[in-house]
């Protein structure tokens, strides 16, 4: 299957295959399940609730690791830290050379 699926949905990326090739960004939350924890939005993290508004979190953060030449998002920050450090506000910064415009 391609990018686009029958409903013309987009598909960024195949989760197995991403799981394959990069394990150390999928991490576990205490129920066995691994999941690539800094690309979810805060309420998927807190709730597993996945709606179109966490899809296009997930999508930001891709938009930004594109931006910064593949720089890992929120680097500095443990991911059993992570709903913590949203639910306080943080946020990944604007890339150095990212315009305004996008």
């Amino acid at each position: 299957m391609g990018p686009l699926d029958v409903e013309l949905n987009v598909r960024v990326c195949d989760n197995a295959l991403s799981r394959d090739v990069f394990p150390s960004d999928y991490h576990c939350l205490g129920d066995n399940e691994n999941r690539p924890i800094k690309w979810m939005a805060l309420e998927t993290l807190e709730k597993k609730f996945f709606t179109a508004s966490s899809d296009i979190w997930s999508l930001g953060v891709l938009l930004w690791e594109l931006a910064t030449l593949a720089a890992m998002p929120f680097e500095e920050v443990d991911c059993f830290e992570l709903s913590a450090y949203l639910r306080d506000g943080y946020r990944l910064a604007q890339p150095v050379n990212c315009p305004d415009e996008l």
